[in-house]
């Protein structure tokens, strides 16, 4: 598993760092985002981790993280959503998603997390 100490050039090198299981989950996360973002959206690494900028720069909407027990997604702003009843079961600190590793990915909530932070910040 990535120590943190390892300076990731691309989204691929990141999953690669993981334990095979762990990087099935992130590969599955990418692929949530990736195909819900809009046209042009371009995928970085920003603080080390996979971030996706909107169409024409700017800063980052959405980004996802590994760790030893779970995965991540941020940031989300519960009391923004409207469905923030939905999200609390998965909140960790302000504006964190965690998804531990114990239990499948729940897909609808992650989507409908995605919309929200597309749309946020279209």
């Amino acid at each position: 598993m990535d120590d943190g100490g390892t300076q990731h050039s691309s989204v691929e090198s990141y999953i690669a760092s993981f334990p095979h299981d762990v990087a099935v989950r992130l590969s599955q996360l990418r692929a949530l985002i990736r195909d819900m973002v809009p046209p042009g959206t371009k995928e970085v690494i920003s603080y080390n981790i996979p971030g996706y900028k909107k169409p024409g720069g700017g800063r980052a909407y959405i980004y996802f993280a590994g760790f030893d027990g779970h995965l991540s997604l941020y940031p989300i702003h519960p009391q923004r959503t409207g469905f923030a009843k939905e999200l609390k079961p998965y909140l960790s600190g302000r504006a964190t998603l965690r998804f531990s590793h114990d239990k499948p990915l729940p897909i609808t909530l992650i989507k409908k997390s995605i919309k929200f932070l597309i749309d946020s910040y279209a």
